[in-house]
């Protein structure tokens, strides 16, 4: 059984000296506990930072959302593949703000989350309904289903 996880997911919260002291406060009071995992979801600017304050802690470090693609033109995006070169955690993909804000589907959550575990990342797919998590899920084989973890908002 998978030990349990919380995410904090700080969307767009926090400047830089902020998010730091945040953290090193957290790995204060954890100290080394083993039965719990902690994860960060910080902005991408932060992400590099915060790998290096919680190396050998129960910390885990979060992006907040991924392309679909590992390279190309796509401006503002953040490549799942560079994700995964400086050491991120997990990706989380398909929260609501995404669908809502920026009409993402199932559809391209699910090219998202295929494109991600190509990359060797850990994924939570985020999901508001039962519904969407086949749909979000299709062509996952059962092998990288290990990597996953369904957040129901």
């Amino acid at each position: 059984m998978r030990k349990p996880i919380i995410i904090a997911n700080w969307k767009m919260n926090f400047l830089r000296d902020q998010a730091n002291l945040y953290v090193k406060k957290l790995i204060k009071k954890l100290g080394n506990k083993e039965n719990i995992e902690v994860g960060i979801a910080s902005q991408d600017l932060f992400l590099t930072d915060l790998i290096k304050l919680t190396e050998n802690t129960p910390i885990s470090i979060v992006a907040q959302n991924a392309h679909c693609e590992n390279f190309g033109p796509f401006t503002g995006e953040t490549s799942p593949k560079a994700l995964a070169n400086v050491g991120v955690d997990y990706v989380m993909l398909g929260h609501f703000e995404r669908r809502e804000l920026f009409n993402e589907t199932n559809s391209t959550v699910n090219l998202k989350v295929r494109t991600a575990l190509n990359n060797g990342m850990d994924v939570i797919v985020d999901v508001e309904e039962l519904e969407q998590v086949a749909p979000v899920l299709e062509g996952v084989s059962e092998e990288q289903m290990q990597q996953i973890i369904i957040g129901f908002e």
